[in-house]
């Protein structure tokens, strides 16, 4: 299937054929050219043609020409996806110098960003930008890009190199809400966190429940997950706080496309006061509502009663009793695997 992606003033739409002298006519720019990588100077019909040629959809890489959604006129492109299939997808974008200063490329990067990490399923996508061109930086930091250091870019359409930097964006920096339930704000994990997340973790009743918390905790395990790490950058890690602080986690972390794994832990001061099974019920409606999830999968220890009844209460279907290793209890204990499908859920 093609993709089209449409914001309130645009059409993302792969190239056509016939878009040959529309890219000469926004790419053909010293202004363009030489704030970009791979485009050359003076950019000829031959280059657009080899450039519409090279550059298709598919799971590795997108490539968008921008049109007026009023008029179907293309304005410029933006692109994402990694070097023969392989690596980290990278961001690039231009736009024709006449349309400028509107507001294009602001548009147009979002959209781009949710196909990346909500569509194909990228964890991480980075950008590359010249020195001496100080506005993308600001427009990449504008949607939480984070400076990482110095790069290797240089453009095709000069001689001098000015440096460049390399931007790196994760999926959860670009996904992950803050949700409110009736008592509690869940929110994104902060490395603010850390202190009382090692804290309450380092209880042998809480990380004897938990498949791969040591006990003891050692502290800089804290900062070292809260810093994301230690996880897969498309897992959705919620913190629970009801206006004191960090209390405990929800997280649904990557599996495989469309199945996610339930995990949830609750420091024991806020234990009995029904504050799980109220924040494990937003974040799986979260999950099944605003993602491409079709099942959840989860698992829990036979001996922790409050575990399965939160699973029981969400609609978890059990499918088999397993043998599952405990990091803290150093060995293996008798576990239930369990399911949620998106249509359980729902009906």
């Amino acid at each position: 299937m093609t993709p089209v992606l449409e914001t309130t003033r645009l059409i993302l739409s792969p190239y056509a054929p016939d878009d040959v002298d529309a890219l000469v006519l926004n790419a053909d720019h010293q202004e363009v050219a030489r704030m970009m990588a791979s485009i050359p100077l003076p950019f000829t019909r031959d280059a657009a043609t080899a450039r519409i040629a090279q550059r298709q959809c598919d799971n590795s890489r997108f490539t968008f020409a921008m049109r007026l959604r009023d008029t179907g006129e293309m304005i410029g492109e933006i692109a994402a996806g990694s070097l023969h299939g392989t690596g980290t997808p990278q961001l690039g974008y231009f736009l024709r110098p006449d349309v400028w200063g509107q507001g294009f490329a602001s548009e147009a990067i979002p959209a781009a960003l949710d196909y990346g990490f909500r569509v194909l399923n990228w964890p991480v996508i980075e950008a590359e930008t010249l020195d001496d061109n100080p506005a993308s930086s600001r427009v990449l930091e504008k949607f939480g890009f984070a400076r990482i250091g110095p790069s290797a870019c240089t453009s095709l359409a000069r001689e001098d190199d000015p440096g460049s930097t390399l931007h790196r964006l994760r999926w959860d920096g670009w996904c992950m809400p803050s949700l409110q339930t009736d008592r509690l704000t869940l929110r994104p994990r902060a490395m603010t966190d850390a202190e009382r997340h090692a804290v309450l973790i380092d209880d042998y009743d809480v990380s004897k429940m938990l498949a791969v918390v040591a006990h003891p905790y050692p502290p800089e395990e804290s900062r070292a997950w809260l810093s994301g790490a230690l996880d897969d950058p498309r897992d959705a890690h919620f913190a629970l706080d009801r206006g004191e602080g960090f209390m405990g986690v929800v997280s649904l972390s990557w599996k495989a496309p469309g199945v996610r794994r339930l995990g949830f832990w609750l420091g024991r001061p806020y234990w009995r006061h029904g504050y799980m099974a109220e924040a494990t019920r937003a974040v799986v409606d979260w999950g099944f509502r605003e993602m491409d999830i079709a099942r959840i999968d989860s698992k829990a220890y036979l001996d922790n009663p409050g575990s399965l009844r939160i699973h029981a209460l969400l609609g978890f279907a059990e499918t088999a009793r397993v043998r599952s290793f405990s990091k803290a209890r150093g060995g293996e204990v008798e576990a239930a695997t369990l399911i949620l499908t998106r249509e359980d859920w729902q009906t």
